[in-house]
């Protein structure tokens, strides 16, 4: 996901966990000050609704008594209807009985609440809080890499598949009818287990265009953002137990362009 649509995808929202996987400690600096300027405009909301949660002086993890005061000053300290943000920089900073502590507020987030946490990888996550947070993942490729230059590098590093699959995977998101056939399970079988990550990541890429096309349009932008997270968890998941399959992505396939062709503009 690119890092500049982040805060601007985050409002479109009503609140939840985040997981957010960066690169960069660059990133999450700037992901910050995008969320203060997008959800704040006045320096009190800031004050009064925003909460860094990090370890205290001379520690290297959050305690839990941390926790149960968060949770006593930001239940009480809404302004209206101003988002309320609790934004954790390491989520590795949080140890069992800081995140079971924890837990028992993310299950149930306060509407316009949000949590944001941040890791280097979202296998490191513990299963609990990963299993009740969406994952988004930074992507720093530079959008004026068009999607047919992505593809025409694409057929060029993999030469032993036909080009005419890429181009099944890829044509039906611009065109006006939904597939109903079994062209995306049938474009598949040309991909072996250990090459089904480039289909993944046309997908992201697939995904990754619409996001940035689809601002403004509120339906399918807030489909695209779940369906993306949504992705990189079974995606994560399928890695981890080796249980990637091509019949799984092509049923993303299917999600994602049943929804642009009938959601886009």
């Amino acid at each position: 996901m690119q890092i500049d649509l982040i805060a601007k995808k985050l409002s479109e929202l009503k609140g939840g966990s985040f997981i957010i996987e960066y690169r960069n400690n660059e990133d999450v600096d700037l992901i910050k000050e995008d969320i203060l300027d997008t959800f704040y405009t006045k320096k009190y909301e800031r004050d009064l609704n925003f909460f860094e949660l990090s370890p205290e002086k001379d520690s290297m993890e959050i305690s839990v008594s941390q926790i149960r005061e968060l949770k006593k000053r930001f239940l009480h300290k809404a302004i209206e209807e101003t988002p309320i943000v609790i934004f954790n920089e390491n989520i590795a900073s949080l140890n069992s009985n800081s995140a079971n502590a924890l837990l028992k507020i993310t299950e149930e987030t306060p509407l316009n609440t949000f949590f944001i946490f941040f890791t280097t990888s979202a296998f490191k996550v513990i299963s609990t809080i990963k299993s009740r947070s969406r994952i988004l993942k930074i992507s720093n490729n530079d959008l004026s890499v068009s999607l047919d230059d992505f593809m025409a590098d694409l057929k060029t590093k993999n030469q032993v598949i036909p080009e005419n699959t890429f181009d099944d995977l890829s044509k039906p998101f611009f065109s006006k009818t939904i597939i109903n056939d079994t062209q995306f399970f049938d474009c598949m079988r040309s991909f072996d287990k250990n090459s089904l990550p480039i289909v993944s990541n046309l997908y992201l890429k697939i995904i990754q265009y619409f996001l940035h096309i689809s601002i403004g349009n509120d339906v399918l932008f807030k489909y695209l953002i779940k369906l993306h997270s949504d992705f990189l968890k079974d995606m994560n998941e399928s890695i981890q137990f080796n249980t990637m399959t091509s019949d799984l992505l092509a049923v993303y396939f299917y999600r994602l362009q049943s929804n642009v062709v009938k959601y886009a503009k």
